[in-house]
């Protein structure tokens, strides 16, 4: 399956919080923004005892959630970019506040890092996404 960058990287973004569905229209790159913002204020916001607190047995505690924002955040952005992913995977096995947030701050650099070399035409690139 090809997809272009730019619906690959809005679909990522759009899914990490259903509230960007109501945001104003901004440029791709301002969704990325305004989701990372939410992110990182959430974490930030979030007491360390929180961190493990899950509604029910069944979900994923906050932490882990956090982890796997990270997870994909640097998984897609740096597959986008040709590169490697500066987590390895590993985030969701984090358990502290501060190792969750260098966590996400590390993901979020890489795809600055992505989102600064883009171009129009870049945009419009058919991209292999998970071998397909």
């Amino acid at each position: 399956m090809k997809i272009t960058l730019s619906v690959f990287v809005m679909a990522v973004a759009l899914s990490a919080s259903p509230a960007a569905a109501q945001a104003p229209e901004f440029s791709m790159k301002g969704q990325y923004e305004l989701v990372k913002g939410w992110v990182t204020k959430g974490a930030a916001a979030m007491p360390e005892a929180n961190y493990s607190f899950k509604p029910t047995p069944e979900v994923r505690s906050f932490g882990q959630l956090l982890g796997q924002i990270a997870n994909a955040t640097g998984m897609i952005c740096t597959i986008s970019a040709g590169g490697n992913s500066p987590l390895a995977g590993d985030a969701e096995k984090l358990t502290t506040k501060a190792e969750l947030t260098k966590a996400l701050a590390d993901a979020f650099a890489s795809c600055d890092n992505v989102w600064a070399a883009v171009t129009p035409a870049w945009q419009t690139e058919m991209v292999d996404v998970f071998g397909a």
